[in-house]
């Protein structure tokens, strides 16, 4: 069972910044890169050159931005944010899972509702 955090974590919080500024290289120099991969619509986008591409024509390059409802932490340290992720005046529910290594997100995993 998670518990409620009294913050986001750091990169989370970064994350979620850049994308609502449109910063594409702040959002993806906060990833791992070594490691660090987005899956989405169960695709998955590994490495730092994957993940811009992907950002740059499904997410931050459609102008999304993040209203963050609600967010928790899991016991695996998982920091879930739950989200309005508003396109073009659309607003879709997301669930959306980010692991922390350090300072820096390993991945970020999007599940709509």
């Amino acid at each position: 069972m998670g518990h409620l955090p009294v913050r986001l974590p750091a990169p989370v919080r970064k994350a979620i910044d850049a994308v609502n500024k449109g910063d594409t290289a702040a959002f993806v120099a906060l990833f791992s890169p070594k490691t660090g991969y987005v899956s989405h619509c169960g695709r998955e986008f590994h490495g730092l050159d994957a993940i811009r591409s992907w950002s740059n024509h499904e997410f931050i390059g459609q102008q999304v931005k993040l209203r963050v409802a609600n967010f928790y932490l899991t016991d695996e340290g998982d920091a879930v944010i739950i989200a309005e992720v508003v396109c073009d005046g659309l607003t879709s529910p997301n669930a959306i899972t980010f692991h922390v290594d350090g300072e820096l997100l390993a991945n970020m995993r999007t599940s709509p509702f």
